[in-house]
């Protein structure tokens, strides 16, 4: 939609916003009013009988929103304005968009009766009175097919009848009944200007905050307010909220250039960003913000009976993100690319892509076509040319292909080949086109596996040595008689993928399963009984410093979870107190350096021991408890320095199912039919549905809001786009397979 609506995409159109900071909006002035936009006389709309009935407040002519895809806040009432009100005391309240997004505002107008009147007159001889609501996603063409569009805004457009009633109608998208009117209507709204207007000045304001990143952009200054009010409400998505009145309200004002939006501040060598939503003249919101923002000391002391924790601070963890994402998709057999923030396009029209990967800068989509039953090709497309292109492929390249990763390096894809069901070999391509070389076949990994009784070899743990053009990878025997044959990884070859030289690693008995530091300087080499650290810049290989030791599962091993610190100098490791799978054991969390000194234990929990979740910022575990032969279980999440243990839900086969990126929330899931949908837990919030019911796999999620989930529906798979509290919604995907997707967070469209 045109005009006001390029004002609530600020978050995920930013650079668009930057890109059209110096258009210019075109200005309407009405004095005096404007013609009446058809030839038809006026309905008569009595003001002046009216005043004795309608309050200062009632609205005469209202240009509102629902928002689709945009900011968090925005999904709340009190986190929106309406970008054009006429009230009956003749009170205009309206967007000004000025000359870019720094200087969007609310304007105030006081106007006389016959000008109020104009603009009343003005939206009916537009045609509002034909409009009619369309609240649906999709809509019914000529030919009887649909259109369908995700995540849109809805226009709501209310005026008062002649009869002095308020009619509302609304448009989702832009999926009108008569577009002429729906468009005139908004064009007159969205570019009306008053010469006569000043800058609103609200009595209240609802004030929303978060932490902002060290590159979210430049500060305002020191934080003007008191400092407790950085320690607002925090809401289910991990930001504060509250009032701003009076005396606060109008000092805040005089240290921001406008009256609305975000602005950023700074406080205790903290970045603060700080979200101004006035309110207009009559709102009154506090009781939505106080019932999605409760205040921690209204509860009792401990967790509720909702899961919320009073004990600990709260900190502002939850940061609406202002990154970018891309996703990447096969529906029918196509690649579809969705931006954040815009509608799907489709990339292909061959109906028979197999794989997609998208490179880690999103500019390349590399995806695999199933030619024929046993032929496959790797092909790539350019985001931005969107001409498709063949990396590897042909008759001398049959079997199926897996996309394994890009290099970080290089203009490099690793991927292998399926010869059979039992054999493979290693494969690059560059991903310029230019064609694409074998590393290891058959013979390769035959040799290096040293077991004469294999048929054949498979590979296994490849993946790229950070900052070069070097892959590491092993392989494991395979036999042609059915049988167990339990595979441990303790060896370590190299190939370089430019010149094809091959070179050991670690040699049989010195490897196993390796984790690089974010930083590529560090190493971690575990194997069923060992955990090892190598300085890769010294050379230097340390011991871990404790007892570790993997848990045997039968055919296979559960290794005790690891994450690299930051700053790659150390890592942290759950690690049970001995060997078993008792439901209610000693688990440590320990940090072990990698320059050799001793790991140190940092917290210890009881629970069953393969529950236990590290945050991603390495501050709290959350693990399951229950006694032995239970199916009844509580979920806790404890603190790493021993602060706090909160018992936060509980019941029958509780299943932890992850921490969101921020580690502000995470998500649970109980296995019974009432509540077999998985759940939002925070800290400082009551638990509540993420996703509608039929969700088939653990929700994956994209940034801090946004996530994507797979349902059952109708015996097809459904794969969805979602948001905290936003259910529902049109499916990205819909068919038998499992869903194929791929997805990047980048910094700006």
């Amino acid at each position: 939609m045109p005009g006001k609506n390029f004002y609530f995409v600020l978050l995920f159109l930013a650079a668009a916003i930057a890109g059209c900071s110096g258009m210019e909006t075109p200005v309407v002035t009405v004095e005096p009013p404007p013609a009446p936009t058809q030839d038809v006389e006026s309905p008569d709309f009595p003001l002046e009988e009216w005043a004795a009935r309608l309050s200062p407040h009632d609205i005469l002519v209202q240009r509102d929103f629902l928002p689709g895809l945009l900011r968090p806040e925005m999904h709340y009432p009190f986190g929106r304005a309406a970008p054009f009100t006429l009230f009956s005391d003749g009170t205009l309240i309206y967007l000004d968009e000025g000359a870019g997004f720094d200087d969007q505002r609310l304007m105030w107008v006081q106007l006389p009766v016959e000008e109020a009147r104009a603009i009343l007159e003005e939206v009916w001889d537009a045609g509002f009175d034909r409009l009619e609501s369309h609240p649906d996603e999709c809509q019914s063409q000529p030919d009887g097919s649909s259109v369908c569009v995700m995540d849109a805004g809805t226009a709501i457009l209310r005026a008062r009848t002649p009869e002095g009633d308020l009619r509302e109608v609304q448009i989702y998208h832009e999926y009108a009944n008569d577009p002429d009117a729906f468009s005139s209507i908004l064009d007159f709204l969205d570019r009306y200007q008053h010469p006569g207007s000043s800058l609103y000045q609200p009595d209240q304001a609802t004030l929303f905050l978060s932490l902002a990143g060290p590159t979210a952009g430049p500060s305002m200054g020191e934080w003007p307010l008191r400092p407790e009010l950085l320690r607002l409400p925090i809401g289910e998505l991990g930001y504060r909220a509250g009032v701003l009145e009076g005396p606060e309200l109008r000092e805040f004002l005089s240290h921001i250039p406008r009256n609305m939006g975000e602005q950023r501040f700074e406080y205790d060598g903290r970045l603060y960003s700080a979200f101004l939503v006035p309110w207009l003249p009559g709102a009154d919101h506090r009781q939505a913000i106080a019932e999605a923002f409760p205040a921690p000391e209204n509860s009792a002391p401990g967790p509720t009976p909702t899961g919320r924790a009073t004990s600990a601070e709260c900190p502002i963890e939850r940061i609406p993100p202002e990154d970018f994402f891309r996703l990447a998709y096969v529906q029918d057999g196509d690649l579809w690319l969705l931006d954040a923030g815009k509608e799907a396009a489709r990339l292909t029209d061959s109906g028979d892509l197999h794989s997609v990967k998208l490179s880690p800068d999103g500019s390349r989509v590399v995806f695999t076509r199933q030619l024929d039953a046993t032929r496959q090709e790797l092909w790539a497309v350019e985001v931005d040319e969107r001409l498709p292109y063949r990396l590897a492929g042909g008759p001398d390249l049959a079997g199926a292909i897996e996309i394994i990763e890009f290099s970080d390096a290089h203009p490099l894809v690793a991927f292998s080949r399926q010869v059979d069901p039992q054999q493979a070999e290693l494969w690059v391509a560059d991903t310029n086109g230019s064609g694409a070389s074998l590393l290891a076949d058959q013979q390769d990994l035959m040799a290096e596996i040293q077991e004469p009784s294999a048929d054949s070899a498979t590979l296994a743990g490849v993946t790229w040595i950070p900052g070069t053009s070097a892959l590491v990878y092993d392989a494991f025997p395979q036999f042609d008689e059915e049988g167990i044959y339990i595979y441990v990884q303790r060896q370590n070859w190299q190939v370089d993928a430019l010149s094809g030289e091959h070179s050991v690693l670690f040699p049989p008995g010195e490897g196993g399963m390796l984790s690089y530091s974010p930083d590529g300087r560090a190493l971690a080499v575990v194997t069923p009984e060992s955990l090892d650290l190598v300085n890769l810049e010294t050379g230097e290989r340390q011991e871990a410093g404790l007892d570790y030791f993997a848990l045997g599962m039968g055919e296979y091993y559960f290794f005790p979870p690891l994450e690299w610190a930051p700053d790659s100098r150390s890592l942290y490791l759950i690690q049970p107190e001995k060997e078993g799978f008792e439901q209610d054991m000693e688990i440590g969390v320990w940090q072990v350096p990698v320059d050799g000194g001793p790991a140190e234990l940092l917290s210890q929990v009881k629970g069953f021991g393969p529950s236990v979740s590290l945050s991603p910022d390495l501050s709290r575990v959350a693990y399951w408890k229950a006694e032995a032969g239970s199916n009844y279980r509580e979920l806790h999440i404890a603190a790493l320095d021993g602060s706090e243990d909160i018992r936060y839900a509980a019941g029958d086969l509780m299943e932890f199912q992850g921490w969101t990126p921020d580690s502000g929330f995470f998500v649970y899931r109980l296995w019974q039919p009432e509540d077999s949908q998985p759940m939002l837990g925070g800290l400082c919030s009551p638990a509540a549905a993420l996703t509608p019911p039929g969700v088939v796999a653990a929700p994956d999620w994209i940034d801090e809001v946004h996530f994507l989930y797979i349902i059952e529906n109708d015996g097809l798979l459904e794969l969805h786009l979602g948001t905290p509290g936003g259910l529902g919604g049109l499916p990205l995907t819909r068919g038998r397979e499992f869903p194929v997707y791929s997805s990047v967070v980048l910094e700006s469209p």
